[in-house]
């Protein structure tokens, strides 16, 4: 599957009032850790170009992120899909076997909530508390810079 697939591309950029899907999920993204860890990274983001004020914006439509372990055990899950139903229309958190041994069932199955996150702020997660190794020096400052511009120009709270 291609990186950027189901995106109609155009000389002049994407077309408008489409919905868009950019996504990193087979093959997936494989991250070292600290502790050498490698774990798998999937991303999925659909999102459509509006006419702002200012010019064009980027508009989010929902979002899929996603952390295994070495053995394709998902650890962990940030979505926000909203054109499902009752709770997974809200943005919300999965805890999965690859988390801990023995994980209750319930936890395996509850969507917990969250506020929409940014894909930088997942990314942040990830190299500050996952200990993720960044392949660039300025990986930090950059995500903290392009988070406090996602953070000024959002429309949601």
């Amino acid at each position: 599957m291609s990186c950027f697939s189901k995106a109609v591309v155009r000389s002049d950029g994407y077309d408008p009032d489409v919905i868009h899907t950019v996504t990193f999920r087979e093959p997936t993204v494989e991250l070292i850790t600290n502790s050498e860890e490698i774990l798998a990274l999937s991303f999925v983001q659909s999102f459509e170009l509006d006419k702002a004020l200012f010019g064009w914006k980027v508009c989010t439509r929902s979002y899929w992120y996603e952390i295994d372990d070495d053995q394709g055990r998902e650890i962990l899950a940030f979505h926000w899909h909203p054109n499902g139903s009752s709770s997974e229309d809200k943005p919300h958190l999965h805890i999965s076997d690859g988390a801990a041994r023995n994980l209750r069932s319930e936890i395996r199955d509850m969507h917990f909530p969250t506020p929409r996150i940014s894909f930088e702020e997942f990314a942040l997660m990830l190299i500050e508390d996952f200990g993720v190794i960044p392949d660039k020096e300025d990986s930090i400052p950059t995500l903290n810079e392009n988070l406090a511009r996602f953070n000024g120009k959002k429309t949601w709270g």
